[in-house]
């Protein structure tokens, strides 16, 4: 019995876990990539203009 639950528990914690890294929208991954390539993007940028 106590094994059942445990892998009730498991099993609700990594469906929350997948549903807190892949959601859409806000501070999801994909989100998360979006702004970091404009991030990286701008300071690429900036740098290429102090150089020249």
């Amino acid at each position: 019995m106590s094994k059942l639950v445990t892998m009730c528990l498991l099993v609700v914690l990594v469906f929350g876990i997948c549903l807190f890294i892949f959601k859409p929208g806000e501070g999801g991954v994909q989100e998360q990539l979006r702004d970091g390539h404009a991030t990286m993007t701008r300071k690429i940028r900036s740098f290429d203009y102090v150089s020249n």
